[in-house]
């Protein structure tokens, strides 16, 4: 399966007004800079944008929460692997101080974690 481009990466307006592009935030020397990854799309071709519309809001949301993907995915791996690690321990009673309070949650992280993983890496989740 091939892998998505390492993090971090940035949003930028490389391609004009009418998008919101996420490129590497850095070089690589043999293909130049900015190097970009996705659009999002934010007006109208025939339209004049409002810098105050929703669609711009939204836009942004969007163009963030993809710029934000590689560290979110980051996040999620290292939950899991929190949860492999201490996995047993979690599920005893006794294993791990204040388990009663952090149980019930650390076990719907890692479900999350695990669905977020799946998407992000285009697996079935």
């Amino acid at each position: 399966m091939a892998k998505h481009s390492p993090g971090p990466w940035r949003v930028d307006a490389i391609f004009g007004r009418l998008f919101l592009d996420i490129c590497l935030d850095y070089e690589i020397p043999e293909r130049g800079s900015p190097i970009p990854i996705a659009s999002v799309f934010c007006g109208d071709l025939d339209e004049e944008i409002d810098p105050n519309s929703e669609e711009l809001h939204e836009a942004n949301a969007n163009a963030r929460l993809m710029m934000a993907s590689p560290d979110l995915l980051a996040v999620c791996e290292a939950i899991h692997e929190f949860q492999k690690d201490y996995g047993e321990k979690a599920c005893d009673p006794d294993g791990m101080p204040g388990n009663s309070l952090y149980r019930a949650k650390l076990i719907a992280i890692v479900h999350q974690a695990r669905f977020a993983m799946a998407r992000a890496k285009g697996q079935n989740s």
